[in-house]
This record gives structure tokens, sequence and C-alpha cells, in this order.
């Protein structure tokens, strides 16, 4: 969406200009599809273990574990599977099937391409940068799916379809799922010089902020700096209406 990336990127020039700060293009070729695609790697089998399994729990993990949460997650499953989105539902077929036919081994060579997509964004971060920036989601909110009269939507769309609506938009987020960058999203307003479509003006834009591993003081100040800017702008912007 063109007006989604003019909007990210003239907040992100106007955020620089703000933190006195250059604005620096840079490009991570892995990004994407390949980190995306190392990421559902990992998801398929590992979202199916830990959510369904073990019903959102972890082996081997210390803290503060709710265990009324889990029982109640499983208790639920036992009798109310059916209710479980159809994406969740093929995502529990896949991984049953890689777990019966292949042994974990897709799971396990997602693990290790991922540490060569973690390396590739840490390379960005040797640019001088303090945070990479982009678009949470590359387009606004879609419409969800229409259904025929009388019936359920997510019964009588197509399965491509859903999965396309559910796993399009985590195209620019998926990727720090797996390499553990903190990221966080902020929205900002449209481009003047690319305002889009009308129709869709009302919906949000989300600009997603990285930062470096163990950075999240400087992520976190510098989405406090993006949230003071668009305020003093919003407050501009209402008195010269």
């Amino acid at each position: 969406d063109p007006a989604v990336a003019a909007a990210v990127r003239d907040a992100a020039q106007r955020l620089c200009a703000h933190l006195d700060r250059p604005l620096k293009e840079v490009s991570v070729p892995e990004h994407f599809p390949l980190a995306k695609q190392v990421w559902l790697g990992m998801f398929v089998e590992g979202a199916h273990e830990v959510m369904i399994r073990r019903n959102s729990s972890l082996t081997g993990q210390r803290g503060h574990f709710l265990s009324g949460a889990i029982d109640t997650f499983g208790s639920a499953k036992a009798v109310r599977a059916g209710e479980l989105s159809v994406t969740t539902k093929l995502t529990v077929l896949m991984a049953e099937h890689l777990h019966r036919t292949t042994n974990g081994r897709f799971y396990a060579r997602a693990q290790n391409q991922i540490r060569a997509i973690q390396a590739a964004y840490d390379r960005a971060f040797e640019h001088e940068v303090d945070v990479l920036i982009m678009p949470t989601i590359p387009y606004r909110a879609t419409e969800l799916p229409r259904a025929r009269s009388g019936e359920d939507a997510a019964a009588t769309a197509s399965l491509a379809s859903l999965v396309h609506t559910a796993l399009g938009m985590v195209d620019n987020t998926a990727a720090f799922d797996g390499t553990g960058h903190p990221a966080l999203s902020i929205p900002v307003p449209l481009s003047a010089s690319c305002p889009g479509d009308p129709a869709l003006a009302h919906l949000p834009i989300g600009m997603q902020l990285v930062a470096r591993h163990n950075s999240e003081r400087v992520l976190l100040a510098v989405a406090a700096a993006c949230e003071q800017m668009l305020k003093a702008e919003a407050c501009v912007n209402s008195n010269n209406p």
C-alpha cells in the first residue's frame, strides 16, 4: 500500500529530525520472504507443541506459570475444539503431519536458519542506526470474509482467502518473533503527499520500531519521543484547522 509506505517514511523523517539523528536507508535482503518462511518453519510445530499439546505452557522454562489458565484452556479444548479458528486447525493439521512424517527435521532446520536471519539484522545495526523502522503491516486493515445470507463467514469463505487474510499481515513482524529482536508498533497519521484511498483514511497505520538485542531501553526511549512528537503535531493541527 503506497499510502502506508509514505506515512511511515514521513513519520520516520520527522522523528529523526525531532531527535536530531540522520535517517539512513539500510537493506536486509533476507527480510522477505526468507525470514517469514524460516519463522513459519518454527511456528507451525512450535505453536502446536506449546499452545495445543501443552495448553500454552513451556517445558524447561523458568518463571511464573498461570496454572489456572493452562487448566482452563485444556478443559475447554477437550470439549470445544471445533470452535478454534480455521487457521489454528490448519496449523494443528500441518504440525501433526510434520511431526509424524519428518521427525521434527524441518523445525530443527528452521531453528538453525534463524541464526543467519538474526545475523543479517544485526549487520544492519552496524550502519550506526538506533532502530530499524518499517510498516508494522504493509497495508491497511482488510475486510473480513463476507458470509452468504444466514451462513457463517468462516465456513463459506475459501480456505486460501482465510489463510491469506490471517498470515499476510505478519510479513514485517514474524521474523522478529524468531530472532528475538525487541520491537513495538506506534500508530502514525497519513502522509499529505500520498493520502491514498479516501474510503480507507479512517483505518490505522502502524510504524514498527526494531532495536538491537538487549536494547529495550533505547527502543522505549525512541518510541516515547515519537509519541511526544505526534502529540505535539496533533495539537498544532487541531489549532490550525
